[in-house]
């Protein structure tokens, strides 16, 4: 039996827009199920640093990206169990993707030791970031979305510098 391409390409567009729906639910549900009120000593407002590395998976895009190292620092203010603040990426091993060097955090919640952040880019993409604390430090997944598609993923680590 002979697949055609056309096929292939419906099964991957479907795959990924299905990524996508997961991503958006699960990310729903963590800012839905939050409480207004955070737990005693969960306060993420500060300057956090560190790199994030680029993962190099089948969904990889941009195969000159693979594990891809940039050092990136998140402003974060919280009120409740809502966050807000600013992105900021610069240089490590590579450049930032597609040159995008700021953001701002669309979406931000903490809920029993774990963050969720959606970050906007000037390019129209968005980065969605999960995290467990660890006291002053923070990291773990994070995926980034150009419409539905997945266009890069990886691991992150940040540690509060105040």
């Amino acid at each position: 039996m002979i697949v055609r391409p056309q096929v292939l390409w419906f099964i991957l567009v479907l795959f990924l827009l299905a990524a996508q729906a997961c991503a958006v639910a699960a990310q729903k549900e963590a800012f839905s199920e939050g409480s207004s009120r955070p737990a005693p000593g969960s306060d993420v407002t500060g300057l956090w640093e560190g790199t994030a590395v680029n993962g190099c998976g089948f969904v990889q895009m941009e195969r000159t990206r693979c594990h891809a190292v940039v050092n990136i620092a998140l402003t974060m203010t919280q009120q409740g169990s809502t966050v807000g603040g600013s992105y900021k990426c610069s240089t490590g091993t590579m450049m930032c993707r597609k040159l995008n060097d700021t953001g701002e955090i669309a979406y931000g919640a903490v809920r029993e030791g774990s963050l969720s952040l959606r970050v906007m880019l000037p390019d129209g993409s968005s980065c969605i970031f999960q995290s467990k604390r660890s006291g002053e430090r923070m990291g773990e997944n994070y995926v980034c979305l150009q419409g539905a598609a997945i266009v890069e993923r990886g691991q992150w680590e940040v540690e509060r510098i105040y």
